[in-house]
């Protein structure tokens, strides 16, 4: 697309979404939302203005948001490859929220993808170390009384990593407490192209067996098997405690890995380490404790923790993440901010700990919000990724969003 077509597209996008905003009355069954973002982006060490048109539309279950973007330099010009990928202009596609609904269907970028209880997908996120390109990525649930069906591809334009679980209640009909509740589950997940130089697929095949014990208690076993390499098993409890103010989400588990295994492969990081045969084989058999908890207080901050010990590992697996919401500055400072962070990384090589966050296999981000009169707020954002060699790769954002 030509620079000269981009922008009369931006404009009359930009002139429609205003019209629309000022002229729509929100209801409860239509909502329409319109935000314009001014800002600068660092890219490969180049600076480069950024113009962002964001509109969104939500009607019942269904949602739409699209990310009409124009970066330019007073050097190079326009950068018309922002346009060459269908997942940087479509924000996101939505049909239901997850778990609320037998159907649910997202389109776009994925941070948060897990299958079944995360032995094999762990909150798995599509995006890589080009920071600037987005993949249009899908999660497909279907939830029934007997059973039900888990999906995630992570580029629905060219797939390569496609995942599936399903699972059934067999003896649902039976009078029997709890055994009647007893969940069979099985998963499927390949990548087409792990790591170049690296075997074609890397193939990821389990079975799981979910017992709910309490309303707010759950047992699970999961067995996982990579193909031409190793397999794991593992047993966990799962649960969510309390209500209103304060929930408690967790889960926790232990471990019995075989040699070249890797517990949760496809997790926060995959993307950008791209695990093939040789980090495969390097992996060593071991037991594990993994524990994972998410503390959400009202409106105010979610706190989230990851952790796993492994027996013969030099540095533990870690996820930390903290996001303050506005209400919890409002009541200390008087103030409209919000921010938040988070931190990942797989297991470090010898030489390396906890408190180095530059290590490789590795990913933090930090963002701040800060409201500046009801409908412009100033934003931050800047994230730092390490792939498996430690090579770095940083992106900052700050702008002036505008939202009606």
């Amino acid at each position: 697309m030509s620079s000269k077509n981009f922008m009369i597209i931006f404009c009359l996008c930009c002139l429609a979404g205003v019209s629309y905003a000022e002229n729509s009355q929100e209801t409860a069954e239509a909502k329409f939302k319109f935000s314009l973002v001014a800002g600068s982006r660092m890219i490969n060490d180049k600076n480069y203005n950024e113009l962002i048109l964001q509109p969104e539309f939500n009607k019942g279950k269904f949602g739409i948001g699209l990310n009409l973007l124009a970066r330019w330099n007073a050097d190079e010009g326009f950068r018309d490859e922002d346009w060459d990928e269908i997942g940087n202009i479509i924000n996101y596609i939505r049909f239901a929220d997850k778990g609320n609904s037998p159907l649910y269907l997202r389109l776009g970028k994925l941070s948060q993808a897990t299958l079944g209880h995360g032995f094999i997908v762990d909150r798995y996120s599509n995006r890589g170390t080009n920071t600037v390109k987005d993949a249009l990525g899908s999660v497909l649930d279907i939830k029934l009384e007997s059973g039900g069906l888990e999906t995630l591809v992570n580029d629905v334009t060219d797939p390569r990593v496609c995942g599936a679980r399903i699972y059934f209640k067999p003896l649902k009909n039976m009078d029997t407490p709890l055994i009647n509740k007893i969940i069979l589950g099985a998963t499927y997940v390949q990548d087409n192209e792990p790591q170049s130089g690296n075997k074609n697929n890397l193939t990821v095949k389990g079975i799981d067996l979910e017992l709910p014990i309490y309303t707010w208690l759950t047992f699970h076993t999961d067995y996982a098997k990579i193909s031409d390499y190793g397999h794991g098993v593992t047993l966990g409890l799962n649960g969510n405690m309390g209500q209103g103010f304060s929930t408690f989400v967790f889960k926790t588990e232990l471990r019995d890995l075989d040699n070249n295994f890797i517990p949760g492969i496809f997790n926060p990081l995959y993307e950008i380490t791209r695990p093939g045969t040789s980090t495969l084989q390097q992996a060593k058999d071991q037991k594990s404790w993994d524990t994972a908890a998410d503390w959400y207080l009202g409106n105010l901050a979610i706190i989230s923790l990851g952790y796993e010990d492994l027996s013969k590992a030099d540095a533990p697996k870690l996820h930390l993440g903290l996001k303050l919401e506005n209400e919890l500055f409002l009541r200390l400072t008087k103030q409209n901010i919000s921010m938040s962070f988070s931190y990942d990384h797989e297991r470090r090589e010898k030489g390396y700990n906890l408190v180095d966050f530059n290590a490789p296999n590795s990913i933090i981000t930090g963002k701040i919000n800060y409201k500046i009169v009801k409908n412009i707020s100033l934003n931050y954002t800047h994230q730092e990724v390490y792939d498996n060699i430690g090579k770095e790769t940083k992106t900052s954002l700050l702008s002036t969003k505008v939202h009606f």
